[in-house]
């Protein structure tokens, strides 16, 4: 048996596209090729289970089934896993995203791993911003010093005690190059902290 829709048992077929109405929900936040990559390893998987017995019957599929797991247990970590390790390779943000949203169906232990991380990508995002916010309002951003000793780093919306701007125009490199820089170490570890390590 190559494929899962040659089981002779009409209750076994229907048990089997029971469990995969799941995973296709599961893998449908997935990119396209890669949601069938997945798909076709689960059912490679369930075959397996199967000895590859086309002539298995309901209760059979249904203990291969339960052996293979729930889709919405297995699947999350393996495609958190994927596409961290996609997203290491790459710094591309969609498959940054995409491992985010899996690692946090993925357990306690990611979704909290999750979390920091999404405050780490948006305290990336805003350095970066207040070096774009530099160029258009130089007296909005920037490190300032303020005259009774304090420091402001970013934005200094609704101050209006006098301050020095110490970095001038050198701040709008400073904070692009740090945004960039937490966005790709974060990046980098997506792997060991959202995927398999």
């Amino acid at each position: 048996m190559r494929r899962l829709t040659e089981l002779e048992s009409e209750p076994a077929r229907a048990a089997v596209a029971a469990w995969f109405i799941e995973a296709d929900w599961v893998l449908s936040r997935l990119n396209r090729p890669e949601a069938d990559a997945l798909r076709a390893e689960l059912e490679a998987r369930i075959i397996v289970l199967l000895d590859g017995d086309a002539a298995a019957d309901a209760a059979r599929v249904a203990a291969a089934l339960h052996e293979a797991g729930e889709p919405g247990e297995i699947l999350p970590p393996v495609a958190a896993d994927r596409a961290a390790r996609a997203a290491a390779r790459t710094l591309h943000p969609a498959r940054v995203i995409e491992a985010l949203r899996y690692g946090a169906m993925s357990g306690v232990a990611r979704l909290t791993a999750v979390t920091m991380l999404a405050l780490v990508y948006m305290l990336a995002l805003l350095t970066a911003a207040t070096g774009i916010v530099k160029l258009f309002a130089p007296e909005a951003a920037g490190l300032f010093r303020l005259e009774e000793g304090g420091w402001i780093f970013g934005l200094r919306a609704g101050r209006d005690a006098p301050v020095q701007d110490v970095l001038g125009w050198l701040y709008i490199p400073l904070a692009l190059g740090i945004g960039a820089a937490v966005y790709v170490t974060a990046t980098k570890l997506l792997p060991r902290l959202v995927g398999r390590g």
